[in-house]
């Protein structure tokens, strides 16, 4: 049956003009021989975001990554890899939109990575617009250096 459906998916990019029904298929069945050919096919009409998909879905993680970052896709490798991310990719993700001074973007992928103090850190140099989400933190980590940290920031003893 999988090698069936590799078949079709294979038809459907080749022959019938039909990528997102081969895309709906590898989505459905996780194949990797159908991944790898939408891979190739997404690179030829330069679908750049679709590939990043299912390199993720092939397990080409690296490849994926590096691929979002030439052309500046972070944001749906980020999506498409979800939590199914290891600490270290999440890291590497944070530190690009740190580079892009895209803080809070960044915070949230330390937090996934489980550096909570680096993403409270982040949080609070956004400031307003992200203190929910500082507060979320700290109440879900429940770590006294991180409540004091809050608590210090919220009282105003902190550096503007």
């Amino acid at each position: 049956r999988g090698k069936d459906m590799d078949s079709v998916v294979r038809l459907c990019l080749e022959q019938l003009q039909s990528p997102q029904r081969a895309f709906t298929i590898v989505r459905e069945t996780r194949s990797y021989t159908g991944a790898t050919e939408i891979v190739k096919y997404c690179q030829r009409t330069a679908d750049f975001r679709s590939a990043i998909e299912f390199m993720l879905i092939a397990k080409d993680n690296q490849q994926a990554r590096e691929l979002a970052e030439s052309h500046d896709l972070m944001d749906a490798y980020a999506l498409f890899l979800g939590t199914e991310g290891t600490s270290g990719e999440y890291v590497s993700m944070a530190q690009y939109y740190e580079n892009k001074q895209q803080l809070e973007v960044a915070a949230e992928l330390h937090e996934k990575a489980g550096q909570y103090q680096k993403a409270l850190k982040l949080f609070l140099q956004v400031g307003e617009k992200a203190l929910d989400k500082a507060i979320d933190l700290v109440g879900s980590v429940r770590n006294d250096v991180l409540t004091h940290t809050l608590v210090d920031y919220l009282m105003g003893e902190h550096d503007r």
